[in-house]
C-alpha cells in the first residue's frame, strides 16, 4: 500500500506506539518506509488481524489507520454497514448497488445498511446476539466506514492512530466481536450465543476508551526505531 511522502514524518511519531502494541499483543510489527505504510499483523485467539494505514480515500491526503479482522465464513455472503440519510435514499442505493434489506427489527434496520442475497439469509445470519454486537460497533463515533461481513470486519479511524490504548482497544474489540460472531450454537432449533462468550465489558467500550488494556499511552521512543 503506497503512502504519500509525508508518511515519512508521520511514521516517526507513531513507531514507538505501534511497536509497543505489537509486542504486548504478540503480533508482528513492520515499521514501514517513505512509501510503504507500517503494519501490525498476526493472530489473536485464532483470528487474523491487521492494522495498517492509507491515504487513498477520495479527496483526502491525510493517512487513516485501517483495522481488519478475518474469520472463517459463517454464513452466506452478507455486508452490513452504517446507514446514513444518503444510503437510505432509493436513488443512492441504486448508485452504490446495495439492496439495503430490512429484516424486521426496526431499530437495527434504521441503523444498518444490509446487503445480502435475500432477506431470509440476512435474517438467518443476523441473530439477536449478532445484531447486538454489530450495533455496538456501528454506533461507535470513533470508527468510520464500518463493514461487517460473513468473513471479516473492517473500519478505519480519522487519522493515523498513535494512542497505544486506542490501538489496543480497537484490535481487542475486533477480536471480541469476531469471537461472538463466530461462536453461535443451536439451542431448541435456534441459533444462540454461548453465555460464557459474552465480553467481560461492554463491547463498545473497547472502541471508545481502549477496553481493558493495561498498556499506557505515550511510550518513550526507542532510538533504534528512529528514521
Amino acid at each position: 500500500m503506497v503512502i504519500q511522502n509525508e508518511w515519512k514524518e508521520i511514521g516517526k511519531r507513531s513507531r514507538a506506539s505501534w511497536s509497543a502494541v505489537a509486542k504486548q499483543l504478540g503480533l508482528r510489527y513492520v515499521r514501514g518506509s517513505r512509501r510503504l505504510a507500517p503494519t501490525i499483523a498476526g493472530r489473536i485467539d485464532g483470528f487474523n488481524v491487521e492494522v495498517t494505514c492509507t491515504d487513498d480515500r477520495a479527496g483526502s491526503a491525510t493517512p487513516k489507520t485501517l483495522f481488519k479482522v478475518l474469520y472463517d465464513p459463517i454464513g452466506d455472503p452478507i455486508r452490513i454497514g452504517r446507514a446514513t440519510v444518503l444510503t437510505k435514499v432509493g436513488v443512492w442505493r441504486q448508485l452504490i448497488q446495495v439492496a439495503d434489506l430490512e429484516i424486521g427489527d426496526a431499530a437495527f434496520d434504521r441503523l444498518a445498511l444490509i446487503d445480502a442475497a435475500d432477506v431470509e439469509s440476512a435474517r438467518a445470519f443476523l441473530t439477536e446476539q449478532r445484531r447486538k454486537v454489530i450495533s455496538d460497533v456501528l454506533e461507535s463515533k470513533s470508527l468510520r466506514d464500518v463493514i461487517v461481513s460473513e468473513a471479516a470486519t473492517a473500519f478505519h479511524t480519522r487519522r493515523v492512530e498513535t494512542s497505544v490504548q486506542r490501538l489496543t482497544g480497537n484490535i481487542l474489540g475486533m477480536v471480541e466481536l469476531a469471537k461472538i460472531l463466530t461462536a453461535e450454537q443451536v439451542v431448541d432449533g435456534q441459533l444462540a450465543l454461548s453465555e460464557n462468550l459474552e465480553p467481560m465489558v461492554p463491547l463498545a467500550s473497547y472502541f471508545e476508551s481502549g477496553g481493558t488494556s493495561d498498556i499506557q499511552d505515550s511510550p518513550q521512543p526507542d532510538k533504534n526505531l528512529a528514521a
